[in-house]
């Protein structure tokens, strides 16, 4: 096992190669993943803060999007120096790495701008199941007929129904991840939750209609 301090000598591409090779032990190549950090992250920092200044964001911006350079490397290693026609290998890693950082920070714009809009998802969403606990005695008589339409619903209609309800936003679909979750939760396909949706806006529609049906009447 080559040491800490000796990796320090070691050259980049020795390196790379201790760090991509997946048969090399997880601290050979933690040790190499660290020494690349730190002789590559002073070089990605300028050049993330240059490029940053230029979108009129700061140094924490640079930072951030310097962190997910290599957090992104290290979840999907996939250097290739024969793809390179750079005239050494530190050249070669340093634009595969700004290749990196220049779409996390299109990725941060994007993100910063679905913010702005009211559609960004973080990742923490979760399946909603049931209605929070209310006193329907409160609530006006519309809330109080779709509140009693959803309890009304089938399990799965109903889960479906809120989940879409409380994080759906127009012209954004659900996170792939939430759809995968719902999917696996509820042991159905992605036509099924389709489906279900449907039948659960169709059936809360319908409780409504009547609702103002009824009003028409008494009103005559």
């Amino acid at each position: 096992m080559i040491q800490s301090l000796q990796l320090k000598k070691v050259d980049t591409q020795e390196l790379i190669l201790q760090f991509q090779n997946i048969k090399s032990s997880e601290e050979n190549r933690d040790q190499a993943f660290a020494v690349l950090c730190t002789r590559f992250r002073e070089r990605i920092l300028n050049k993330c803060e240059i490029r940053c200044n230029q979108f009129g964001y700061n140094i924490t911006v640079a930072e951030t999007i310097a962190e997910r350079t290599f957090y992104k490397y290290a979840k999907s290693p996939g250097f290739d120096i024969t793809k390179s026609k750079a005239s050494s290998i530190d050249i070669a890693f340093e634009l595969y790495l700004l290749g990196i950082a220049k779409r996390e920070l299109t990725n941060y714009f994007r993100e910063e701008k679905k913010k702005l809009n009211g559609t960004y998802y973080d990742g923490n969403e979760q399946i909603i199941e049931n209605l929070p606990k209310v006193d329907i005695s409160k609530m006006n008589l519309k809330a109080r007929i779709m509140h009693l339409a959803i309890l009304s619903l089938p399990d799965k209609h109903r889960t479906i129904y809120l989940t879409y309800k409380y994080y759906e936003k127009i012209g954004c679909n659900l996170p792939r991840s939430l759809l995968s979750k719902l999917r696996e939760h509820l042991g159905v396909s992605q036509n099924t939750i389709r489906s279900y949706k449907k039948e659960a806006i169709d059936k809360i529609n319908s409780y409504i209609e009547v609702m103002e049906a009824t009003k028409n009447i008494s009103n005559e």
